[in-house]
Formats: C-alpha cells, sequence, structure tokens
C-alpha cells in the first residue's frame, strides 16, 4: 500500500510497535507533553494524518476530530477511550479500536495484588513493623478464600480476574449486563443480575467497567451504604466511576474497611488528594497494565490494528468500539 501518516500522542512508542507500523509504510509523528486540544488541532492542519496512535487519554473532541481530514483510525494504545468524541468519530467514519485487552492477564493480576494486601492488611504491618511494632501476638487477619468478591464488568479483565479469585478458593460473585448466567457460573463463580443484592452480599468489590454516561458515578453514598462496614472496594478501571468525596466520607466513618485504587476522578491526581491522608486505602498511579511483557502486546496489537484498517484486512472485531463507523466510511466514500 501506499506511504501513510501515523500520529502518536507521545513522545516515545515501543519500538516493535513502530517496526510494525513502517514496515507497512508508515511515517511516525511523535508529540510531546502535555498533549493540548490546541496542538492536536495543529498536527492535524499541518499534515495528512491516516491514523493515531493513541497514548495516554489526549483530548479528541469534537474540533479535534472535524480537524482531522483525512484520518481514519484511532487505535488507542490500551483500553478506554471516554476522551474521544465518538459520535462525531463515527458519523465521520473514524474506527476507534482498543488494545487493552492485551493487557488483561497484568490488570487482573494488579487487581488480585491490592485485594491480597488489603484482606492481610500488609499495607499497615508494614508501617508499623518499621516504628518497631512487633504484632505477632496480636495480629488476626482474615482468610481470602473465605471472602466473597463481587465482579462488576465482566469483559476480558473482568473474566480473568474472576478466574484468579476463584482459583484462590474465594466464591465469585459476577454483575454484568451482557453475561449470561450460563456463560458465567463455574468453579465457584456466579451471575447476580441485582446490584443491590451483590453489594449487600460481597466483602470485596472489583470494578471493571468502563466509564460511560450510565457507569459515571455508579457508586456513590447510597451504593456505598449498602456494602458491609468490613468490606473492601477495588477500582482497577475508570476514577469517574466512584464518587470519591463519597468513598472519602464512607472510609472515615467507618462504614467501608478500605479501598485499593489505580484509578482517580482526576488524573494525574495531586497529593492533596484527601484520600492519601487515609491508613486504610491502598493507592498506585494508574499503573495496572504497565507489566514489561504487556507494554509491548498493548503497543504492537495496536499498530496491527492500525495496518488491518488501512489495508483493509481482517482484524479482532472485539477491539472496534464503534462498528457503525465502517458503514459510515463507506458512505463517505460515495459522496
Amino acid at each position: 500500500m501506499r506511504a501513510f501518516t501515523v500520529l502518536v500522542t507521545s513522545p516515545r512508542l515501543a519500538q516493535e510497535a513502530q517496526q510494525i507500523l513502517q514496515a507497512a509504510g508508515g511515517d511516525l509523528i511523535y508529540m510531546d507533553d502535555p498533549v493540548t486540544e490546541e496542538a492536536l488541532i495543529a498536527k492535524f492542519s499541518d499534515a495528512s494524518i491516516a491514523a493515531v496512535m493513541m497514548r495516554g487519554s489526549p483530548p479528541f473532541t469534537s474540533r479535534v476530530v472535524r480537524a482531522a481530514r483525512d484520518l481514519r483510525i484511532i487505535a488507542k494504545v490500551g483500553a478506554g477511550f471516554e476522551n474521544v468524541d465518538m459520535d462525531e468519530a463515527t458519523a465521520r467514519g473514524i474506527a476507534v479500536m482498543t488494545s487493552g485487552a492485551a493487557s488483561a492477564d497484568a490488570v487482573a493480576e494488579h487487581t488480585l495484588a491490592l485485594m491480597l494486601s488489603l484482606v492481610r492488611e500488609l499495607p499497615r504491618l508494614d508501617r508499623n513493623i518499621r516504628l518497631g511494632q512487633w504484632e505477632q501476638r496480636h495480629f488476626k487477619g482474615r482468610e481470602f478464600s473465605a471472602l466473597t468478591v463481587g465482579i462488576v464488568g465482566y469483559g476480558r479483565i473482568g473474566r480473568k480476574v474472576a478466574q484468579l479469585v476463584a482459583a484462590f478458593g474465594a466464591r465469585v460473585l459476577v454483575h454484568s449486563r451482557s453475561a449470561r448466567s450460563d456463560s458465567v457460573a463455574a468453579g465457584g463463580i456466579m451471575l447476580e443480575p441485582d446490584l443491590d443484592r451483590l453489594l449487600r452480599s460481597v466483602d470485596i468489590l472489583s470494578l471493571h467497567g468502563r466509564l460511560t454516561d450510565s457507569t459515571r458515578g455508579m457508586i456513590g453514598r447510597r451504593e456505598l451504604a449498602l456494602m458491609k462496614p468490613t468490606a473492601y472496594l477495588i477500582n482497577t478501571a475508570r476514577g469517574a466511576i466512584v464518587d470519591e468525596a463519597a468513598l472519602v466520607d464512607a472510609l472515615k466513618g467507618g462504614r467501608l474497611a478500605g479501598a485499593g485504587l489505580d484509578a482517580f476522578a482526576v488524573e494525574p491526581t495531586t497529593s492533596d488528594n484527601p484520600l492519601f491522608a487515609l491508613p486504610n486505602v491502598l493507592c498506585t498511579s494508574h499503573v495496572a497494565s504497565a507489566a514489561q511483557e504487556t507494554v509491548i502486546r498493548v503497543a504492537t496489537l495496536a499498530a496491527e490494528n492500525v495496518v488491518a484498517c488501512l489495508q483493509g484486512r481482517d482484524y479482532d472485531h472485539g477491539t472496534l468500539a464503534n462498528p457503525e463507523a465502517l458503514a459510515r466510511a463507506r458512505v463517505n466514500a460515495c459522496d
């Protein structure tokens, strides 16, 4: 195929992904941080850009998408595309594809690590032993295998988390709008269609859904009040799924035992975030997918998506977020 230009919304990209794009005729343009709306519009005004390798969450607003006159695909290096105006992209026949499936193992492992660390009180024990407090005689932890874990969202990551948790012997309840009971029930994993009933039942709540209008703030004061005061909340999905102010109040008031968070409402979050002052909160900086092996897999899958789209080759249809865009692209081509 003819040469094409790819915009990378960061200063770097995995070498393996670069090689895939360049071998197919891609000329790569990189952007320095911060990637702003005006900076994106300027790039699209200066060059005929056919594809975007989207790292991070740059603002692909309607203005930016309209400025991308030759754009055919936005390939997210990872998961999540809430920063993209999907209506505008779809109307213009621009495919939005993700590669988050390649990070499912890493995110699931990170999720499990947060669960185990909180249940066994590892952060507190680590702090106290450094202060000279030897708790061997008085410490009473909880057995993970005796707990019930609720998983909200049953995509690739949610399924992997369920498998890992079940392998540890814990009971798993899954809440999903798309999963069927016959596709879930196995090895200690059961479907719970009623979210309120799940919230009342679980010892650990783990969030794995996408951020949409319907999931924004879905875990708020009402939902947190339904949970046991001995329960933990884990969020390795998107921060805005949880009402952070409500979470802080629940943790401060003893209405929740603790939280493990890899995602925040505003990112990067600042050091004055009230969550950081709470001893029963374990935080990481949205790095659940950032394993050495995963970085390469995610980037190469995104690059393969770009080449497949531009060359009209087959691809994993599960990576396409807006299938309507393909039909719209054919209409646009005939206009």
